[in-house]
């Protein structure tokens, strides 16, 4: 949900000011926290979140490689 906090950890030179929205693509996930050994940043202004899988982003090779998702698509397919 959107409300759910998007945390991740990385290394100080990692961290950018700004990417700019043309270079994201679809299935890019905005961060709502960034930690690094030296501080915690807030990210001000995060892109909403999806709000399912993007089926149609998923190369056949990779969904064979995450069973997780092989069994949730053939549910979802049963319904």
């Amino acid at each position: 949900t959107e409300k759910t906090l998007v945390v991740t950890s990385v290394n100080d030179v990692q961290v950018v000011d700004d990417i700019p929205s043309e270079e994201l693509l679809k299935h890019d996930l905005s961060v709502d926290v960034i930690c690094t050994p030296t501080r915690v940043i807030r990210v001000p202004d995060a892109r909403p979140k999806p709000t399912g899988i993007y089926w149609d982003l998923l190369s056949p090779e990779k969904l064979s490689q995450v069973r997780v998702l092989q069994r949730l698509k053939a549910s979802i397919e049963e319904k």
